[in-house]
């Protein structure tokens, strides 16, 4: 009996010496639904429920930059902080409407450890801390993705070994509202380590295309 979700979004950029970029940005998604726990008051029970909301609300503003030192590393970051409002007026007994400010930030960097041999270090960040979900708050999040790669001068031949989710870290969520306590962890176990051989055989030539148009981001 889930009605359709509808998504409005609007958002205002403006770059500055083709480095730097400030957003502001409103999204409203009118009837979200997601699922939600509920605790039963007649029996012990935890209820899974997809519900829709009257609304999702999010407000804010971003900042990104590109930057680079010297010949050694490059690399964007972006920083953003949101207005989160949830409403929903017809979950069970307990209606919500609850908000919260939110601040993310991550980053790619690049570090030429080498020309000759020719190794890259790539290291990607995240970040975001306290959040809602409806009924659910959700703990803060740290993301590392590490990559080192070698590529042989030709270009023939390269070897990366990559590292996912350096931190493993469990992500927590709790319901703490109405009366109702529920907590649950989700464990992180999706730690990753990846070997990867590539070898380019042939004559292979890649078909003429126009360049990519990467004067706004700093290239």
């Amino acid at each position: 009996m889930l009605r359709p979700a509808t998504d409005y979004q609007f958002n205002l950029s403006y770059t500055l010496k083709n480095k730097y970029t400030f957003s502001a940005f409103w999204n409203e998604q009118s009837h979200f639904f997601v699922q939600l726990p509920y605790q039963s008051h007649e029996r012990l029970a935890v209820i899974m429920k997809e519900t829709n909301f009257n609304y999702r609300r999010n407000i804010g503003v971003q900042v990104s930059a590109t930057y680079r030192l010297g010949k050694w590393m490059n690399g964007n970051a972006f920083l953003c902080g949101l207005y989160d409002r949830d409403k929903n007026d017809n979950f069970f007994d307990i209606p919500f409407d609850r908000s919260r400010f939110t601040f993310i930030g991550g980053t790619t960097t690049t570090f030429n450890l080498s020309v000759k041999p020719d190794i890259r270090f790539t290291m990607n960040g995240f970040y975001q801390n306290d959040a809602i979900q409806g009924v659910y708050d959700i703990d803060r999040i740290l993301r590392l993705n590490g990559t080192l790669r070698w590529q042989s001068p030709d270009k023939r031949m390269s070897l990366s070994l990559a590292l996912n989710n350096m931190t493993n870290q469990a992500m927590l969520t709790k319901v703490d509202y109405a009366g109702q306590w529920y907590k649950m962890k989700l464990l992180g176990d999706r730690r990753k380590f990846l070997v990867t051989f590539i070898y380019r055989i042939g004559d292979f030539k890649a078909r003429e295309h126009n360049e990519v148009d990467k004067s706004r981001m700093g290239h």
